[in-house]
């Protein structure tokens, strides 16, 4: 493949992607889930029934070391 042949498809494939970085970051990303679009979640309402604010209970240190060493 000749040179000039090289340069015009290398022009083509940056056409194929323009340049992106003028769009300013701090905007969110659109879901393509129409129902994740909603800008306002409802906090007060959580959909899963049960006690609020309840922790995540921590692995006893015997447990932990048993699933690292399984490899």
């Amino acid at each position: 493949m000749n040179k000039a042949a090289d340069k015009k498809q290398r022009q083509d494939e940056e056409e194929d992607h323009p340049d992106i970085s003028h769009i300013p970051n701090d905007q969110p990303i659109p879901s393509r889930n129409p129902e994740k679009n909603s800008p306002e979640i409802p906090v007060d309402e959580p959909d899963i029934p049960g006690p609020k604010n309840v922790p995540m209970k921590e692995p006893n240190r015997k447990s932990r070391i048993r699933v690292l060493n399984i490899q």
